[in-house]
């Protein structure tokens, strides 16, 4: 089956695929400061995660870099003169016009082709294509990309006369320093949620924290450390294998 999106419903799309998918691969020359946000939570948890980029285009952002490697030190790769927009999951795949960044999927006019069924093998096979060509990034590479200067776009603020189409809902943002979480207060999960706690500050959305501690059941964790500031949703790298990273 093949599906035209654009703007939200491109969003939404990335979203339902990326949920509860063990595979999530992307090629996207340009990789935004908090992308993986565009994904559903379950992302974090995904076993197969392949990542390809043009690292001297100039517009990869250092850290998100470094924490895709970190993921997946192996399935992260490196193409020059990569232009192509992919995304493959276990139910389907979309080819589009946006990169893996909060600016594309909030703010520009972008498009997409949704495949499903038999018709995401065109997608996936043109990633494999792409991705075999493409080389593996090494620490060295990542410690010596320049650090970019973070616009309020990525930070999920707002820049004049830029307005937002889609609004993405973040699950997880930069790590930060564990000890500027201590004033946060402990939350426990909603109403239908047994168990695992979320320990956050009062200024986390409460759709935030009911879908955090609805994953955090589901992947049969306990407990996770969130806190907040001016530049959104945050997380403790150390603390927990999924509340930071998430």
């Amino acid at each position: 089956m093949i599906e035209m999106v654009r703007d939200t419903a491109l969003y939404t799309a990335v979203r339902r695929l990326s949920s509860d998918s063990k595979r999530v691969w992307v090629a996207s020359p340009y990789l935004g400061r908090g992308a993986r946000n565009i994904f559903a939570p379950s992302f974090m948890t995904a076993t197969d995660k392949r990542l390809l980029v043009d690292i001297k285009s100039g517009y990869v952002d250092k850290a998100e870099l470094a924490a895709f490697r970190t993921w997946a030190p192996d399935g992260t790769r490196t193409l020059r003169r990569l232009h192509a927009k992919i995304y493959v999951f276990d139910k389907g795949a979309i080819i589009t016009s946006a990169n893996l960044s909060r600016n594309a999927f909030e703010r520009n006019r972008e498009v997409g082709v949704v495949l499903t069924g038999s018709d995401m093998a065109i997608a996936r096979n043109a990633f494999v294509a792409l991705y075999k060509g493409g080389r593996t990034i090494s620490a060295a590479q990542v410690k010596a990309l320049p650090k970019r200067k973070i616009s309020l776009a990525e930070r999920g603020g707002s820049n004049e006369g830029t307005g937002k189409h889609t609004t993405i809902d973040p699950w997880e943002a930069m790590a930060r320093d564990p000890d500027q979480a201590a004033a946060g207060s402990r939350t426990q999960p909603p109403d239908g949620v047994a168990g695992p706690t979320c320990e956050c500050d009062d200024s986390i959305p409460k759709l935030a924290r009911e879908r955090i501690a609805a994953e955090l059941k589901q992947r049969k964790l306990r407990r996770v450390r969130i806190f907040s500031s001016g530049d959104g949703l945050k997380a403790t790298r150390k603390e927990l294998p999924y509340g930071c990273a998430v």
